[in-house]
């Protein structure tokens, strides 16, 4: 990491936004590195699998029992609408882990001069 962090008040706009970027690049690598060596790159693949899996989950069967005002709207009352709710959290949960480990190993895969 450069001499200079991002709370510096001397630094642009644009070298905060650089900084910024190296910071994640950085963060992502380690992850990406710290994942290959706890789990190897066989069971990270399954872990992947899975987590498109559930990503990929429908919630059609959900949606069709969330009961509606007479404008279409969803009524937002426990029951049908909640577990609509939170299997909707829980997929895109996954959704984002999937990125979060792509990038991850992307950035551990990659030199410094090759991150974007």
């Amino acid at each position: 990491m450069s001499a200079d962090h991002v709370t510096n008040a001397s630094m642009t706009i644009e070298e905060k936004d650089g900084q910024l970027r190296q910071d994640e690049a950085e963060a992502l690598a380690f992850v990406g590195r710290a994942l290959l060596e706890a789990v190897g790159p066989e069971r990270l693949v399954a872990a992947g699998e899975v987590l498109e899996a559930l990503r990929d989950i429908s919630l059609a069967p959900l949606s069709g029992k969330i009961e509606h005002d007479g404008h279409g709207n969803p009524l937002y009352t426990y029951g049908a609408r909640m577990v609509w709710s939170q299997a909707h959290d829980v997929t895109e949960e996954a959704g984002h882990l999937v990125r979060t480990i792509t990038r991850a190993l992307a950035f551990a895969a990659a030199t410094p001069e090759q991150r974007p």
